[in-house]
């Protein structure tokens, strides 16, 4: 088992190599319209994402064009190790993440959950594919 201690700073650093930013209220607005749109609108709601974006400080990541609007985004929780019975299950929430399984900076990061990633472009689609394997 591999614990993550630096996971924000890495998160940051490694989708930033990619030219991803960290999402801020309104780009996590505009990215959830785009992963509704040509995902599925079955998703984690605006205040949802903004919640677990607070309490990691990298959970929401954008990719913009050269115009400048958004072209990917990627979100991921990293989890506690409390979390590790409810993945096994099978019956994690992702929807509605409870809280108390959302692993805070500095705190050991036992499992990344894959919330959810969309492309407005292909450059944008390749791109939070490379970061979903970052």
């Amino acid at each position: 088992m591999t614990i993550i201690r630096d996971f924000a700073e890495r998160c940051r650093q490694g989708l930033g190599e990619l030219g991803m930013t960290l999402a801020s209220r309104d780009e996590i607005v505009q990215g959830r319209a785009l992963a509704a749109r040509t995902v599925s609108p079955d998703i984690a709601t605006v205040e949802t994402l903004c919640r677990i974006q607070d309490l990691t400080g990298a959970s929401c990541f954008t990719s913009r064009t050269p115009e400048g609007s958004i072209a990917g985004v990627i979100a991921i929780i990293p989890l506690r190790a409390d979390a590790r019975s409810q993945l096994s299950a099978g019956v994690f929430d992702g929807v509605t993440p409870p809280e108390e399984l959302v692993a805070r900076p500095g705190e050991p990061v036992i499992a990344i959950y894959g919330w959810g990633m969309a492309g407005a472009t292909w450059r944008g689609r390749a791109t939070v594919m490379a970061g979903a394997v970052k």
